[in-house]
Parts: structure tokens; C-alpha cells; sequence
């Protein structure tokens, strides 16, 4: 039956229909547990989306009730059914899976049924008799469910718990019709487009379920019920004890399923459906402090990758700081959809986004750090340094980051050349620049202070201001030999002057064009911010005074 098919149901709310092929999916990975009791640990191992998939009784298509036997037989025949290839024409269970689980699908959920711990979870998460003791083919909400007839089902349960039965057997089977409901089709949903009124109806499905679930968790009867059954399996190995830490436990695994769900869709993107599934979670009546758990186990594998990922980047800058630049670029990459899958997640001041934002970024800050140190090229320190300051959140970190960006770009204007912009400037190549300032005179005595400024400069720059100032000479020395000869045959003085003017200044402009492009001349020195910081405060060039021996 396609996705919102009519089931000739009572009414608008009930069900409206299911994907028609329920396939099998993959198995979700879990995120463990703290928790030693191996009950508590096994119910945890089923806070899946796919929790129902797996779930033995639907895999092996028979009713909570069967005895050892009757599983026995079960397996047998359809083994024998798949042998011959005949599948299609056997009585199929509840809610069957298209295609059928395959054999060895089939074993690994006969061997859950084996573990009586196994056998009454999985019970928990299928459909009940309403009456102890009663076969299947006598209890009639069970056989329309059989025959696919869900508003039928529905209608018998509804009228039950109207009712306010004991056991309240009927809301817990709701509960589970609307919660595999709503599931089946998140499954269809990772492969297919679901139509507005399908999306509308999964989201029915979710309310109405977690409606029932909050109402069993507090329903003495419902319990009393599952201890009876506990009773009736008549193993040493279920206690009434079993009963209590499935109950304290139930609302965790419920919670966890939207928040893997919520994480899923957070990863690919989907930000309105990370969204609802969170809002679901925090509608659905369960203490907070299991809203936080649920959401801090699905993201936990996410927060182990990138604590990973920042591990490693350490590990490589250690070994070759050098290249510390391109770990940083990698790191980025690796972390920047982690950490948008968190931030759709998980609001702003919460301590698991935080703590995954400042370490990412305080990863980049140390290996910028050893990348500097290493390679003194500040200026993609710098631009490494940068990347940092948007990813991290705390004040301290932030503060961290500051801080060392200030220091990145005092090395950056140390460490660059000043009349390029570009090259590394290197020591030997460097501008001295003297100057004296604080003067203070008392008759014959004079005082002051002096400095001397050395402008950075690599030696690209260094070589072209030397072949300016020779080019620059050379005229003026031309001009010189040129000019008393010129200035002899004529008997005149300022023709020889002028000639020696002209030839400076043809060489001042021979040397200003041919100086390369991007490189600023000497002058430019005296544009240096501490050489100008100096001057506004009356500091003056040269080493002493004007007067002053």
C-alpha cells in the first residue's frame, strides 16, 4: 500500500497508511553506554531508528506469545519457503518487511529470542494481546492488523483505552502502531521525496505516539502488566528488578531515536527537519536531563571524530611544523560540517557546542603558532590566525586568539618588507634611519635623546634603490665631466651648470623608471609608522641636533 493510502479509517486522525516496501536497512551504529547492568546496556542497544526493523517478532513474522516451539517451527518453514523460492505465497506476520529479512537476517533475530533479556525488549517493542493467556487468531485487533486492516485495529485499541483498561495493553499497542509508523516512513524519506500531506501525516504519527508513550510511563497498570509477563517466562534471569530498569530506562531509547534522527538530518543538510526533531524531543514531556542525554549520545560520535581530527593536526605539526599551514587548511575542511551539525543541533551557551568550537580553534592558534615560529611567514600565520577568531566561542579563547593575531601582525610589519609589501625582509638589508629627539638646552649645554629606526627591507628592494642611486650619480657625474668642457669652449659659466643639472636630472628620472614596479624609493622610509610616530611627538632626523658639534 503506496504512502497515504486510504485504509477506510474511522476518521481524519487515524491511520492513513504506510510505505508499501518496508525495506530493510542498514543497522545504526551505538553510541555505547555507561550503564553496567546488562539490561539496561541491551535495551540501549536498541535506541535506534531502525529499532523496529530489527525487532525479532517482525523479522520472524510471529506474535509475542510464541513459544520456544513455535519459533522453532517457524524458522524451519521459512527457511524451507526461501529454498524453494515461494516466499510470496506464505501467511505473512504484522507490519511485514518487503523484501523478507534473508536467513541470516533471520538467525541473528532467532538468537535474540534465545536471551530472555533480548526476547522481552524486543516483546516491549511489538504489539500485545489485550488479554493475557489469549492466542493470537482470538484476539481481533490483532487479526485486522494481520490482514492489514489498520483502522480497524486502531478502532478495537481506541475504544479499549477509552475504556481505561487495566493494563492499559491497548495505548501501549497505539503507541507502538504510530511509532513504527512514523518511523517506517523517516525510512522512506532517505530515499524518496515525501508529498506535503505524507510529511503532515508522519508528523501526526510522532505526536500520537509520544502522546501514548508519556501516558505509559506513568500507568502503574501498564507495568504490572509487563512484570505479570516477566512472571509467565518463568527464567532466572528476568526479575521484577528487570521490569524497573526497563521503566527508568524507556524514556533514554525513545529520546534517542529523534536525536539520531535529528543528527542524520542535521548532517546532510536538512536544518528544518534537524529542527523538528529536536522540538519533538523537547514536547515530549520527558525530564530534561533525558533530553540531554538522548542528544549527548548522538552526537558524541561527532564530537569523537573531530577531537580526532584535532588530534591528528597535532601529531602532524609536531612533525613538520613547517607544514603546519596545510594541517590547519585540512582541519578546517575535516571540521567545518561537524561543527555545523552541531550548531543545528544544539543552541548557543551549550557546553558540548562550545567545548567542540574552542578546540578546533585553539588547534589552529597552536599550529599557526609552530608553523610562525618555524617558517617566520607571517603573512599566512596571519591569514591562518584569522580563519580561528569565527570559530571559536569562549572569551578566553577568543581572548587567546586576539592576542596572538596582535603579535602575528607586529611580526608581519617586522618581518616584511616595507617598500614591497610582499618579500620577507631580511636583516642585512634593512634601512637605518637616525633620529633625535627630547632636546633640551641650558645656555652652552645641550641634551637629547637618540634612536635609531631600522626600516625592514628584503633585498630585491635593497638592489633596486642600489641602481638607483648609481644611475642617479652616474648622471650627475657625467654632467660634471660635461659640463666644464662645454662651459671652456663657450666662456660660459651657467651653460656648464645647467649641463651638469641636466644630466642629475636626467639620471633622477632614468633611475625612477627604471626602478621595478611595486617597489616604492628610499624616500619612502620616512613614511614608516614608528619613524612617523617619532615625528609627531617633535623627534627629528639625524643622530644630534642642528648646532650641535
Amino acid at each position: 500500500m503506496p504512502i497515504g493510502a486510504s485504509c477506510n479509517e474511522p476518521n481524519a486522525e487515524e491511520i492513513e497508511g504506510r510505505p508499501g516496501k518496508v525495506q530493510m536497512s542498514e543497522h545504526y551504529a551505538s553510541s555505547g553506554t555507561s550503564i553496567d547492568d546488562r539490561g539496561s546496556e541491551i535495551l540501549l542497544k536498541m535506541a535506534r531508528p531502525d529499532i523496529y526493523r530489527i525487532n525479532a517478532f517482525r523479522m520472524i513474522e510471529i506474535p509475542v506469545t510464541s513459544s520456544p516451539r513455535v519459533i522453532s517451527s517457524q524458522m524451519r518453514k521459512l527457511d524451507l519457503m526461501e529454498k524453494l523460492g515461494v516466499t510470496c505465497q506464505m501467511e505473512r506476520g504484522f507490519l511485514p518487511l518487503t523484501p523478507a529479512p534473508d536467513s541470516e537476517g533471520r538467525r541473528e533475530a532467532h538468537q535474540r529470542l534465545t536471551d530472555p533479556e533480548s526476547r522481552l525488549i524486543d516483546e516491549l517493542f511489538w504489539f500485545w494481546p489485550l488479554q493475557m493467556g489469549v492466542p493470537e487468531d482470538k484476539d481481533e485487533a490483532l487479526m485486522f492488523l494481520k490482514r492489514n486492516d489498520f483502522a480497524g485495529a486502531v478502532s478495537i485499541w481506541k475504544q479499549h483505552e477509552e475504556n481505561s483498561s487495566e493494563a492499559n495493553v491497548s495505548t501501549h499497542n497505539l503507541a507502538i502502531m504510530y511509532h513504527v509508523l512514523a518511523l517506517d516512513m523517516e525510512y522512506v524519506e532517505a530515499t524518496q521525496t515525501l508529498s506535503t500531506k505524507q510529511s503532515k501525516q508522519k508528523r501526526s504519527y510522532w505526536e500520537q505516539a509520544f502522546q501514548r508513550w508519556q501516558i505509559l510511563m506513568k500507568h502503574e497498570g501498564f507495568w504490572q502488566r509487563l512484570t505479570a509477563r516477566i512472571r509467565e517466562l518463568d527464567d532466572p534471569r528476568l526479575t521484577t528488578g528487570t521490569a524497573r530498569r526497563i521503566r527508568a530506562g524507556l524514556p533514554l531509547v525513545i529520546l534517542s531515536i529523534n536525536a539520531m534522527l535529528a543528527v542524520q538530518a542535521a548532517q546532510k543538510g536538512n536544518g528544518e527537519e534537524a529542527s523538528y526533531h529536536i522540538s519533538v524531543m523537547a514536547q515530549s514531556g520527558f525530564d530534561q536531563s533525558a533530553i540531554d542525554e538522548a542528544l549527548r549520545r548522538a552526537i558524541a560520535p561527532i564530537r569523537d571524530h573531530i577531537k580526532t581530527i584535532c588530534a591528528n593536526a597535532e601529531n602532524e605539526t609536531n612533525m613538520a611544523p613547517e607544514h603546519a599551514d596545510n594541517v590547519v587548511r585540512s582541519l578546517i575542511d575535516q571540521t567545518s560540517r561537524l561543527l555545523a551539525t552541531i550548531d543545528k543541533l544544539l543552541p548557543e551557551g551549550h557546553a558540548t557546542r562550545e567545548s567542540a568550537h574552542d578546540e578546533v580553534a585553539s588547534r589552529i592558534l597552536t599550529s599557526q603558532i609552530a608553523f610562525g615560529n618555524k617558517t617566520d611567514d607571517w603573512r599566512v600565520s596571519l591569514e591562518l590566525v584569522e580563519q580561528a577568531l569565527p570559530i571559536a566561542v569562549s572569551a578566553s579563547v577568543r581572548k587567546r586568539i586576539e592576542e596572538n593575531t596582535t603579535i602575528v601582525k607586529n611580526n608581519l610589519e617586522r618581518g616584511t618588507c616595507w617598500f614591497c609589501k610582499k618579500r620577507p625582509a631580511v636583516d642585512k638589508a634593512a634601512v637605518e634611519v637616525k633620529m633625535h629627539g627630547d632636546v633640551t638646552r641650558n645656555y652652552t649645554n645641550v641634551q637629547w635623546r637618540h634612536t635609531t629606526i631600522e626600516v625592514p627591507r628584503c633585498k630585491e628592494c635593497s638592489s633596486a634603490h642600489e641602481r638607483e642611486v648609481l644611475v642617479l650619480v652616474g648622471g650627475a657625474i657625467i654632467g660634471l665631466i660635461v659640463g666644464p668642457v662645454s662651459c671652456s669652449a663657450t666662456d660660459n659659466g651657467w651653460l656648464g651648470f645647467g649641463i651638469v643639472v641636466l644630466f642629475a636630472v636626467v639620471g633622477y628620472i632614468i633611475a625612477r623608471r627604471t626602478r621595478p614596479e611595486g617597489i616604492k624609493s628610499d624616500d619612502y622610509k620616512n613614511e614608516n609608522p614608528a619613524i612617523k610616530e617619532l615625528q609627531s611627538k617633535g623627534w627629528g632626523f639625524g643622530e644630534k641636533p642642528s648646532g650641535v658639534q
